[in-house]
């Protein structure tokens, strides 16, 4: 995500004609582009990422309903 990030601020600042990023080649910006593209393509899939993301979110859900569930019960009565 952090390449994304990078290539966005990169256009801006050239986009924008700041600093020595006016004269940067529009080429570097679409080569970030596209490395951004090839990893959430290619690379997160090959190395499993998204499937870990997706198991640790499903994780999380379910704490938090168990969590949520033990709140709920009142405690018995005597």
């Amino acid at each position: 995500m952090w390449l994304l990030w990078v290539a966005v601020a990169l256009a801006v600042l050239r986009g924008a004609g700041i600093g020595w990023f006016a004269g940067l080649s529009w080429w570097w910006v679409g080569l970030l582009f596209g490395a951004a593209f090839l990893w959430f393509e290619f690379f997160e899939k090959w190395l499993g990422l998204e499937k870990k993301r997706a198991m640790d979110e499903m994780a999380a859900t379910r704490k938090r309903r168990i969590e949520r569930a033990l709140r709920q019960k009142t405690p018995p009565r005597r």
